[in-house]
């Protein structure tokens, strides 16, 4: 921010909008905006820059000081009773909502997916727990039919040393 100076023209109480009406000179290279405007007087002034609102900014032809006529409103209601928006404050408005239901919207989605995943990987987990258990089935399966096969193994052996013996008898 550029450096501005500020000095108050005039003050006037009107009680029946509950507001004080200022007039500010401020001398500045270029037209001040509004946000500076507030920010200037908040910081020179201690003014509440929501209970502010900017009638005008007039600059003066060939000069580098503008008139900026303000309002000072007394609370907020009043600031809400009194003051009517205008239609770039009301789509501004209507912009912020939107952009909330979207966010809140999009933070539903994720937490929707989010329990999807959860529950993907719990029933994943079940499955898993599962899968020993068959494993060691099969595992089990396998172990029996290699004592069979030992078994058989055996009984081939037995059999062929009993031939043996047959054959050595005769």
């Amino acid at each position: 921010m550029e450096k501005m100076n500020i000095k108050k023209i005039s003050e006037v109480e009107n009680p029946l909008f509950s507001r004080k009406e200022f007039c500010f000179e401020i001398t500045s290279q270029a037209v001040p905006s509004h946000e500076e405007v507030k920010a200037i007087l908040k910081e020179k002034f201690s003014f509440n820059p929501e209970l502010l609102r900017i009638k005008s900014i007039k600059g003066k032809f060939g000069k580098q000081v503008f008139d900026v006529y303000v309002n000072l409103y007394g609370s907020e209601e009043e600031f809400k009773r009194i003051v009517k928006k205008t239609k770039q404050e009301i789509e501004k408005e209507k912009k912020k909502i939107e952009e909330e239901a979207k966010a809140k919207a999009e933070a539903k989605k994720v937490a929707e997916e989010a329990k999807k995943v959860a529950l993907e990987a719990k029933e994943a987990e079940v499955k898993e727990a599962e899968k020993p258990v068959e494993e060691v089935k099969t595992e089990e399966a396998k172990e029996e039919s290699k004592v069979e096969e030992v078994k058989t193994e055996e009984a081939k052996e037995e059999s062929k040393v009993e031939e043996v013996k047959a054959e050595a008898s005769q």
